[in-house]
């Protein structure tokens, strides 16, 4: 399973409310929400927080679903786990399943791709910086535990 984030140049510097995109891939399926019309594009820094919340929640065993739905977008993706696989499906089409541990540690690898362009990087003074650092130290906890 694959994560991939992608954000919209708005201007020189990122800001919490930057419309951007979210693709996952497992094996040869992929869903994503660009080459939507109209847009299904997202606030992709709260969608992290959202998607990091909401999978850190059904991989402690406190769910055993989420239903994501990108911030300001129709985007939706339900995830649904059955003892340590967690399957994928937008609407009615399966994407896929993987074990936890692996979903788990694809999400932080998309995340910190993503966060390694020095554009993407949000300023400490950002409104959601300070949850997306609170949600990626969760997300590391779990990946590390699941190893």
């Amino acid at each position: 399973m694959r994560f991939e984030f992608s954000r919209h140049q708005d201007g020189p510097a990122a800001s919490s409310f930057d419309l951007g995109d979210l693709r996952v891939v497992v094996d040869s399926a992929d869903v994503s929400s660009a080459g939507h019309r109209p847009s299904r594009s997202m606030m992709i820094y709260l969608g992290i927080v959202q998607l990091v919340d909401g999978l850190s929640e059904v991989a402690e065993g406190n769910a055993s679903r989420f239903l994501f739905v990108g911030p300001d977008s129709s985007f939706s993706l339900n995830f649904q786990r059955k003892n340590d696989v967690l399957t994928v499906t937008a609407g009615n089409a399966l994407i896929g399943s993987a074990s936890m541990s692996d979903v788990l540690t694809a999400l932080l690898s998309g995340i910190s791709t993503f966060l390694k362009d020095p554009g993407n990087e949000l300023a400490v003074n950002e409104p959601v910086a300070e949850d997306l650092e609170a949600t990626l130290r969760r997300l590391r906890g779990l990946v590390g535990s699941s190893r």
